[in-house]
């Protein structure tokens, strides 16, 4: 009997077959034995007709036959047909993470639909983003902020291979200020220090948005002064950033306090009389250029606004004193003070220092001291022109003073370098037997209503120039100091 049987399987890639039965070739009598004629590298019949599959068939089709007998003497052919259709590998779990910089990742590539192990394979994102065969994918604590992406194969042992991916969004970290945040200093000192900032990773480069020529930060952070700043307070501030992307923002506050500036020696002079002197403050702790004023001193003694200290000849022997404030163009300020001695002696006016006389004459005398002290040239300060003092002390007084009182005063310095002061006073008083002055024609006049009228007083007993004065009349009449009397046109007739 002639056997014979077509079969067809249609399987799974990678699923192992157990079929559970064998080939069957109907007509047979007894049992039939099977041999295969083409073999198959993935499919395999025994001699009792059992069929099986390897398990690590890809997808595709396979084929095997051969032939069949019985223990009578029945022989056939057999086909067998299998189909293995492909299966999908499917990325699973998340394909994207974040993470913080400075901070190594790990993460690994789930997939799905496997059959026996997967081998990874990476086409881009290294080295940035590094995944192995096993599909352990890491970065390194070194990558700066940004967003770093990778991209590759997955394969499985039945050679089914898909595509994965991944992201990893690298945070960048806030850099904030550690200190210093605010210092002083005093004028005339140069200032340095340092910036420091907490979360950095890698060297940070400073930049600076105010406060500049002042204070001036360099790209590493150090923050500087110099020392030419006045007394006052200076503000900057800016950002930072990292080589990784970290940022943030620094501000920084310097206090310049002022100097006290310190007077110096010379504090006191000495002189002698009737010299001229100059010194030269000098103070200490100062800075830039120094001005001096004085707030009390003057005129005996002068200070420049450079300190230079002056005191004329003309100073009598005593003690004086000034004093006032120093500051420099920084801000810097102190107080000073100086006290210069005058040497010399004393003179001491003798009489007379007062005296009368007649109205109508002249007068003169002579100044006199006290002790002998040579040669003494006079001057005079006051009371002149009435009285007149030479430089040897003569005092005179025209006889045209009217009575009165009138004084005078000055200064006199002796050969030997004394000096004094002088006083005088002078009585004017009327003199004995002096005529009284008597008027004279004309004492009355007439004239026509309607006309100006001018006339001039006359007196008799007269020394020297005479000056009118008027008691009562002034609404008629005016009388000039001169006597010319007058009255206007507009006076009515008298009745």
């Amino acid at each position: 009997m002639k056997l014979s049987r077509k079969l067809a399987f249609s399987l799974r890639a990678a699923s192992v077959l157990a079929l559970g039965a064998a080939l069957v070739t109907p007509g047979n009598t007894g049992l039939a034995c099977f041999a295969t004629k083409t073999p198959s590298s993935s499919l395999s019949v025994s001699s009792s007709g059992a069929v099986s599959v390897t398990g690590t068939s890809g997808s595709g089709t396979y084929t095997a036959s051969g032939t069949d007998s019985d223990g009578f003497g029945d022989s056939g052919i057999w086909n067998l047909t299998l189909s293995v259709t492909s299966v999908t590998i499917k990325q699973v779990g998340a394909d994207t993470a974040v993470t913080q910089v400075g901070k190594v990742f790990n993460g690994h590539i789930d997939v799905s639909g496997l059959h026996g192990s997967a081998t990874y394979g990476q086409s881009t994102g290294a080295p940035a983003l590094n995944i192995s065969s096993s599909g352990a994918i890491s970065a390194p604590a070194s990558l700066a902020a940004g967003t770093y992406k990778a991209t590759g194969t997955v394969t499985d042992t039945t050679a089914e291979s898909a595509t994965w991916s991944f992201t990893l969004k690298v945070l960048a970290d806030k850099l904030a200020q550690l200190g210093p945040s605010i210092a002083s200093t005093t004028t005339g000192r140069a200032f340095l220090a340092r910036v420091r900032l907490s979360g950095s990773h890698g060297s940070v480069t400073f930049s600076q948005s105010s406060g500049a020529p002042q204070l001036k930060i360099s790209s590493s952070g150090v923050l500087s002064a110099a020392g030419t700043l006045a007394a006052g307070t200076y503000t900057a501030k800016g950002s930072a950033r990292d080589a990784f992307g970290d940022a943030g923002s620094w501000s920084f506050k310097l206090r310049v306090e002022a100097t006290r500036i310190l007077q110096a020696v010379p504090v006191a002079a000495r002189t002698a009389f009737a010299r001229a002197f100059t010194t030269q403050l000098v103070v200490s702790d100062w800075h830039g250029t120094v001005f001096y004023t004085e707030s009390k001193g003057a005129p005996h003694l002068t200070v420049s606004s450079s300190g230079r200290v002056s005191a004329p000849v003309s100073l009598l022997p005593g003690i004086y004193r000034a004093t006032g404030v120093v500051h420099d163009t920084l801000g810097d300020s102190g107080t000073w003070g100086f006290a210069l001695t005058v040497i010399g002696q004393i003179l001491v006016q003798a009489p007379p220092d007062a005296a009368k006389s007649p109205a109508g004459s002249a007068f003169k005398a002579r100044l006199a001291v006290s002790g002998k002290h040579g040669k003494i040239t006079y001057s005079q300060s006051s009371g002149a022109p009435h009285l007149k003092v030479s430089s040897s002390g003569v005092i005179s007084a025209p006889a045209t003073l009217t009575t009165g009182t009138y004084k005078a005063t000055g200064t006199m310095r002796g050969a030997s370098g004394a000096v004094g002061s002088w006083k005088f006073t002078l009585s004017v008083v009327k003199a004995a037997g002096a005529d009284k002055l008597v008027q004279v024609a004309p004492t009355k006049a007439t004239t026509a209503a309607g006309k100006a009228f001018t006339d001039q007083l006359q007196v008799s007993g007269t020394k020297g120039k005479v000056s009118f004065t008027q008691v009562t009349g002034a609404q008629a009449m005016t009388v000039s100091s001169t006597a010319k009397i007058s009255a206007p046109t507009t006076l009515a007739a008298a009745t």
